[in-house]
């Protein structure tokens, strides 16, 4: 009975600190709460607690948490229920980006997506860049060079996308890049160095880990490249891309802007479509507070 009452005190009270509005929990590591007899062996509640961490939160939140956890215990002992005290003590282990990054690329491998759809080549294309930056580049999927290469963006399209964000004067080791499916879509016969677009059911299955992907970094921004990447992304399909471009979007926290892929302007290189893409980035710049000088503004302007 008195088990019951512990673990129906202990899930109450964490379930309302977690859903109660606290977004980033699974920074935690670990929980150590240390029970006196007869509970000082109740394992299953500490595992199944440490279990229902999902989101993350910062520091400070989850002391506030486990102190609020320890004074309602605390409380249940003073009105006499001596056997369910919970010793003050509760040891509290962030895990770093790096860690929790590193974890998230294992739990996509094991799953085997490619083995699993059938649809999808062999070679995993994890993302790549800055683990605590503001911007993320999204596409849809490796290409032949990105498989080849074993990051995204690599090849011409990605050299295309390194000279806009000098441009910007940023470089690729302050952003992070990454595809929504990690694997290059497969093709019927040999395939060489051609691509496809993926489909709904690949982008369907890699989604939920681009978006934990993503929780970790926490962009403000996140750059959509390609049409086919903004539909994977958001949802909304049927439209085209001068349809969504330039307009700002709320995406799991971060703003989300969508322009074309820089594999369109090596297929279209008009100055007026090099110009409508760095308009796009230009925007990005702003959101971020990044100063515009005259002579950027004026770039790919003419001819």
């Amino acid at each position: 009975m008195v088990g019951r009452v512990l673990s129906r005190s202990i899930f109450a009270l964490f379930r309302y600190l977690v859903f109660g509005g606290w977004e980033r929990v699974a920074e935690l590591k670990r929980i150590r709460l240390e029970f006196p007899l007869p509970f000082a062996g109740d394992a299953g509640i500490v595992a199944a607690m440490s279990a229902s961490v999902s989101k993350a939160m910062d520091s400070a939140q989850i002391k506030g948490a486990c102190r609020l956890l320890a004074d309602h215990l605390d409380q249940l002992r003073r009105e006499g229920r001596k056997s369910i005290w919970l010793r003050p003590g509760i040891e509290l282990v962030q895990r770093s980006a790096d860690e929790r990054m590193a974890e998230l690329e294992r739990k996509a491998r094991q799953a085997d997506l490619a083995g699993r759809l059938g649809t999808l080549r062999k070679t995993f294309v994890w993302g790549r860049g800055a683990l605590d930056s503001d911007l993320a580049f999204v596409g849809d999927a490796p290409g032949a060079e990105e498989e080849k290469l074993g990051f995204p963006f690599a090849g011409p399209a990605g050299q295309l996308l390194d000279k806009a964000i000098g441009a910007m004067k940023l470089s690729r080791h302050e952003i992070y890049f990454t595809n929504i499916v990690k694997h290059r879509p497969l093709m019927d016969g040999n395939q060489g160095t051609s691509n496809r677009k993926p489909e709904p059911p690949e982008i369907e299955a890699s989604l939920p880990f681009l978006i934990e992907e993503l929780r970790i970094i926490r962009p403000k921004v996140v750059v959509a490249l390609g049409l086919t990447a903004h539909t994977g992304l958001t949802g909304e399909s049927g439209l085209r891309l001068g349809d969504v471009r330039g307009a700002y979007r709320d995406w799991h926290g971060a703003s989300l802007i969508t322009t074309c892929h820089p594999s369109y302007l090596l297929r279209n290189p008009a100055m007026a479509e090099k110009r409508r893409f760095w308009e796009d980035l230009m925007l990005v710049m702003e959101k971020l507070g990044m100063e515009i000088s005259e002579r950027q503004r004026g770039f790919f302007q003419g001819g």
